[in-house]
């Protein structure tokens, strides 16, 4: 059986230490505000706050896995969305439950993550100024991700959901599936693939890649703003008459503001990335160089845009990761070159993002900006399926029925009675 190691998925394993980090994180924040505003407690909480947001990252990218991975397990990879939630089992209330859970979880982590950034990024004067906002949101994100949390344990502990079930079918490129079949073709890394699944490590890594690019957008960003307020601080001292004239250096921190260097966390970005894509080619079954490119030809020229955009935005994202860190490394002060790349970046990551949930869901082909829909000529009950053990339903207690059940003194009905011959009454006593 795919992915053994991990029951049922890596969503389940690793969802709880990032709800505990943000909860923990934002309750020392406020502890440390009305109690102990210098305490070192407060530079605890907010390294939790930090790496609970960004670990959230890969807890939601593997929650989509988890999501494509209960819905419907018979389901292969490469069935229509709409074919598969048709012929799933859930009642009403749990694709509701499912609905608030995955609006609340990702509302909250993304506006956490949006804050963490803006906070990263911003220098000492501004933090001060916007504090209030930062509390605000910090409260609200994890008010959202804790109402997303009760919704995901709902669907567990409530409607059993995920509890007994099988691994998603995986495509390879032929078509067939990875399966014990003898007709399927033998899988890359047999021993390891039996023990772990190729794609959701692929989603998993995606998420800390789109996390460390965060950290070093936000690393970026304050070491611009540092090398900027140096500057200004230069001017203000030459022009006063406190320094000698000369060339106005960025490389001094004439003010002493701490700033981590994102140099490291752009190399630890490009590498997280590469890993990505090299599980992508596991995924895909690829040999090598000369079958990569021939499948990218094959896919352009029989329109099936999805894979071939999810190769194009991940080899943009290497690229620009690339560039931005040699801007901050050579010319940390270019913040209009900083903020064109950085805009292209997040646009590379949500192509990215897309075009990843489009194959997981809805399969390689189709349109690139929505999910597909079913033919008009072909049965819903057509999706191999394969249903559910009854662990997603409450359990009832079984009642014992005795095999002779009294008949209270009246006689049972004769099988006479339902033909059109007569029945002699039999006379009362």
């Amino acid at each position: 059986m795919i992915g053994t190691l991990v029951q049922p998925n890596l969503h389940a394993a690793l969802q709880h230490y990032p709800l505990a980090l943000i909860i923990v994180g934002v309750l020392l924040e406020i502890l440390c505000v009305l109690f102990w505003r210098k305490s070192s407690l407060r530079t605890a909480g907010r390294w939790m706050l930090v790496i609970g947001v960004l670990a959230a990252v890969p807890v939601i990218t593997t929650g989509l896995y988890a999501m494509r991975q209960t819905v419907n397990p018979g389901a292969p990879q490469g069935e229509l969305w709409e074919a598969i939630s048709s012929t799933s089992t859930w009642s009403a209330s749990q694709w509701e439950t499912l609905t608030r859970h995955l609006t609340y979880t990702a509302s909250g982590a993304l506006l956490l993550l949006v804050g963490i950034v803006v906070w990263i990024g911003a220098t000492d004067n501004a933090r001060r100024q916007m504090y209030l906002l930062g509390i605000v949101v910090l409260i609200a994100g994890a008010i959202l991700v804790g109402m997303g949390a009760h919704s995901g344990s709902t669907l567990v502990y409530q409607y059993g959901t995920g509890v007994q079930m099988q691994p998603i079918a995986e495509s390879v490129p032929s078509g067939e599936l990875i399966a014990p079949s003898p007709a399927a073709p033998a899988p890359i890394l047999p021993e390891v693939q039996q023990r772990i699944s190729p794609l959701e490590l692929h989603v998993f890594i995606g998420g800390c890649a789109i996390a460390l690019l965060a950290a070093a957008i936000g690393l970026s960003i304050r070491m611009s703003n540092v090398a900027w307020e140096n500057r200004f601080a230069e001017e203000k001292a030459v022009a006063a008459g406190y320094r000698p004239a000369g060339k106005l250096g960025q490389d001094q921190n004439l003010l002493s503001i701490p700033i981590i260097y994102p140099g490291a966390f752009w190399v630890l970005s490009v590498l997280t990335l590469i890993l990505a894509a090299a599980l992508g080619l596991w995924v895909f079954g690829v040999s090598g160089p000369a079958d990569f490119f021939s499948r990218i030809a094959n896919k352009q020229s029989n329109d099936e845009w999805r894979p071939v955009l999810h190769v194009y935005y991940g080899v943009s994202l290497v690229v620009l990761a690339i560039v931005l860190g040699l801007v901050m490394k050579f010319w940390p002060r270019r913040r209009v070159i900083m903020g064109m790349l950085c805009t292209l970046l997040i646009l590379a990551v949500i192509g990215q993002a897309w075009t990843g949930v489009l194959m997981l869901f809805d399969g390689q082909t189709g349109s690139v900006l929505r999910f597909n829909r079913l033919p008009a000529n072909r049965p819903v009950g057509e999706l191999p399926f394969v249903p559910l053990a009854p662990a997603t339903m409450p359990v009832q207690d079984t009642i014992e029925v005795p095999d002779t059940v009294p008949t209270l003194g009246i006689p049972e009905p004769s099988a006479a009675r339902h033909t059109d011959q007569p029945v002699e009454e039999e006379p009362i006593e």
